[in-house]
């Protein structure tokens, strides 16, 4: 095995790494999880294919993918896949409400929106985003998730909202399946090909912190990512057409801009047989 192969397998193996390790704590096992990877790879193939204009066969992607002929027959047929990522309506509809003009006070922060008649508007906001979005349904949600608060004003837009896992595991789970597909393609773009200007991956990593210190630091992590992304939603919202129409030149270009935090105050055992990087 040559050098650059040995680098790509580890490098694999480090990627699927945290997957893999999300399928033991969640009860997937290896059977389950080899269906899983079959239908993803033979769906990606297909995706290649299609995109290169020749025409989808089942011995095409065999080779591509090396599943043996009669699993590719069996899974194709069945046509399981993987369901395409839906527009996020309920984010699309909290960032018009943060940056749209109409939406926003003089000093540029979210109105309190009128919600109670058919004109209201919310319900013009939530219209704007999709027109086949029930606004009574997005209230609906962004109460559930206590994203909004009903007052005697109207409806306000709640300062920080952190959407909850019991409240909304797949959204949670769709968050986190969207990052690791941007993270990864981030880097791999970084990697393989060459732009003037690269795309954004820092780390910032410090491994003898205070345990008893843990807390703030999450506090004040948090805190300091919300108004990061603010300042992000606001200077990106100046180049987005859905929420400028006017802007010159043709729309559909796209910028994720992710950011987490991680901490681990767990006590280390040192032993001997114990010993190895984190």
């Amino acid at each position: 095995m040559d050098v650059m192969q040995k680098a790509k397998e580890e490098l694999i193996g480090r990627m699927v790494l945290p997957a893999l390790r999300y399928c033991l704590r969640s009860g997937v096992a290896y059977k389950r999880l080899n269906e899983i990877i079959k239908s993803v790879l033979i769906q990606l193939a297909q995706e290649e294919i299609n995109d290169s204009g020749e025409e989808v066969t089942l011995s095409r992607l065999s080779v591509m993918t090396g599943i043996n002929r009669r699993d590719v027959t069996r899974i194709y047929r069945e046509g399981s896949k993987l369901a395409d990522h839906e527009p996020d309506l309920m984010q699309r509809v909290l960032n018009r409400w943060e940056q749209h003009p109409d939406f926003r006070t003089k000093g540029g922060r979210p109105k309190v929106l009128t919600y109670k008649s058919e004109d209201s508007e919310f319900n013009t906001l939530v219209r704007m985003v999709s027109k086949d979005m029930n606004p009574a349904t997005m209230l609906f949600q962004l109460e559930r998730l206590g994203m909004v608060k009903r007052t005697r004003f109207g409806l306000s837009l709640l300062k920080s909202p952190v959407i909850s896992f019991k409240k909304d595991p797949k959204r949670s789970l769709d968050l986190l399946a969207r990052n690791t597909v941007s993270l990864i393609e981030s880097h791999e773009e970084n990697l393989f090909e060459t732009h003037e200007v690269r795309n954004l991956n820092i780390r910032t990593e410090y491994d003898n912190i205070v345990k008893a210190d843990i807390p703030a630091i999450r506090a004040w992590l948090l805190e300091q990512g919300q108004i990061f992304h603010r300042r992000v939603r606001e200077y990106l919202s100046g180049f987005d057409k859905d929420v400028s129409p006017n802007l010159d030149g043709d729309g559909g270009g796209k910028v994720v801009v992710a950011a987490f935090s991680w901490t681990d105050a767990v006590e280390v055992n040192t032993t001997d047989e114990a010993v190895g990087e984190r």
